[in-house]
């Protein structure tokens, strides 16, 4: 097979070890097959691009570097496997995905999405960008083709951020590279598309921000509608330009919840080297959604969950993602070509786990009742902890909370406040979940040198915790207290190692 880009140009139907099959989405340099590892049988997203040799650097080039930047397995960012170049053409084999947010908006037949859907892309969107700011690292292509669902099983409600080859690495927050690359999308800030500033963290915000409007404002942004000129005509981009910069917000953001308002006028009050608040408005996004009666946490359903009958449902009540319809959302870019006789991709449902259920009524009270009535062994409670309760920790006040029933499990159960393998592993979970990093990044494994001075370490961490300024320090201070607890005989908790422990939680409720 044989295919063709919009460059007109023959792809092999090899490209290293990769088969190539359908086009599954074509971008604005390079195209993405659906394509075969031929060592594994693994399927995946190939992107291609043709390179000629008077061109020094393609967009595949920089996006397997941004994905060299990322750690490993990071949620919500797919997986990269394999990239090369074979004569002009370069490739980079990625995760293969679900339809894309623009996907659903356009097949759902509606003019707008539900407040609901809007909210959980949001906060999941929040979440990627801190993960890429974090590391030094400017998307500069935020838009609704750029967002995808995952297509697994138990991966529909994860939105992955994709399309790396327009991004940056900013070693400094006032060291912005020039931007005269740039795409002009619907969804790039005004300062960027109108003034022509340098682009910087707050304009990924922006652009998100956009895109969350368009999604949930009844037949999107007023530049954006059918009809409007094609953006890469120099007539429509001054059209569009001057439609973004003349659009008051007021009217931009009429019969919309106020929060999405309040989003973008946040996102432009920020300065050129200012990080935005990330947490902030994650919080006020779930706050948002909470209001309505649905889950704190953000799992994205497609086709959207109905809404909750009464405000506030519990998260016990509401169906887990086994429960919930799966594999509705109709991924017209992975369908095959007619007569095609390659299987569809189906791999075993996970398995679930079981554990002791906690009453009805708060969780959080009954986790306090099995602590003091000694009806839960110490494994039990710190699965809960780890399995329960942790993962929907989704803001500083829960992670609080999360900690002080880690300190009340090993200071008052009748076993003693000795570390466990499995209070090891809340540790490792909460580090993990302090960094903005899924789960297993950091571990407590293998040998290493004992703390010389147990005490005089914790001691430094009761002290130090007071003055963190960030989670990723706090995460820092885990690391150094579990260290100092993995010696053999250090295995017990200290009075300064619940001090510790204690004044973790109220830094993250000041934070």
């Amino acid at each position: 097979m044989s295919s063709q880009t919009s460059t007109n140009l023959q792809v092999p139907p090899t490209l290293g070890n990769f088969d190539l099959h359908q086009i599954l989405e074509s971008e604005r340099s390079a195209n993405v097959f659906l394509a075969t590892d031929r060592d594994t049988g693994t399927d995946v997203a190939l992107k291609v691009e043709h390179r000629p040799k008077t061109r020094s650097k393609s967009t595949v080039y920089y996006e397997k570097r941004i994905y060299s930047l990322l750690p490993a397995k990071s949620e919500g960012i797919p997986e990269l496997f394999s990239g090369g170049s074979v004569g002009d053409w370069e490739y980079i084999g990625v995760e293969l995905l679900g339809p894309t947010v623009g996907t659903l908006l356009a097949e759902s037949g509606r003019s707008c999405l539900d407040a609901h859907s809007v909210c959980c892309i949001g906060m999941q969107s929040i979440d990627r960008l801190a993960l890429l700011h974090d590391h030094g690292i400017l998307h500069r292509d935020i838009r609704l083709e750029n967002c995808a669902i995952g297509i697994m099983p138990g991966m529909e409600q994860i939105v992955y951020l994709t399309s790396f080859g327009y991004g940056k690495s900013v070693r400094h927050p006032l060291r912005f590279m020039d931007d005269g690359d740039l795409p002009m999308s619907f969804f790039t800030s005004n300062r960027v598309h109108c003034e022509g500033a340098a682009y910087t963290y707050r304009d990924d915000f922006e652009a998100l921000a956009l895109s969350l409007i368009h999604l949930i404002k009844p037949y999107g942004l007023p530049w954006a509608r059918r009809g409007m000129p094609q953006q890469d005509d120099h007539h429509g981009q001054q059209i569009l330009q001057t439609t973004k910069a003349t659009t008051a917000v007021g009217g931009l953001c009429s019969n919309i919840p106020a929060v999405f308002k309040d989003f973008l006028m946040y996102c432009r009050s920020l300065k050129a080297n200012e990080y935005p608040d990330y947490q902030q408005w994650r919080d006020r996004l779930q706050e948002f959604v909470v209001g309505k009666g649905y889950e704190p946490a953000s799992p994205f359903h497609w086709p959207p969950l109905p809404l909750p009958l009464t405000p506030h449902a519990s998260r016990l009540s509401s169906p887990s993602p086994q429960q919930s319809q799966l594999g509705h959302h109709s991924p017209s870019l992975l369908t095959m070509s007619p007569g095609s006789d390659r299987p569809s991709l189906q791999t075993p449902s996970p398995i679930p786990i079981h554990l002791p259920a906690l009453p009805t009524n708060d969780p959080q009270e009954g986790f306090h009742e099995l602590v003091f009535g000694g009806r839960a062994t110490k494994a039990v409670l710190m699965k809960m902890l780890r399995s329960d309760i942790l993962p929907y920790a989704n803001s500083n006040r829960k992670l609080a909370e999360a900690v002080l029933q880690f300190c009340q499990v090993l200071q008052f159960h009748r076993n003693g406040s000795y570390m466990t393998k499995d209070a090891f592993e809340f540790l490792n979970q909460l580090i993990n979940k302090l960094n903005g990093s899924p789960d297993g990044v950091w571990q407590f494994d293998g040998d290493s040198t004992a703390v010389a001075v147990k005490l005089a370490e914790l001691e430094d961490l009761r002290d130090e915790v007071r003055g963190a300024h960030n989670k990723r320090q706090l995460a820092k201070m885990v690391v150094r207290f579990g260290e100092a607890h993995r010696g053999k005989h250090d295995k017990k908790a200290t009075k300064n190692g619940f001090k510790f422990l204690e004044g973790l939680a109220a830094r993250l409720k000041t934070l």
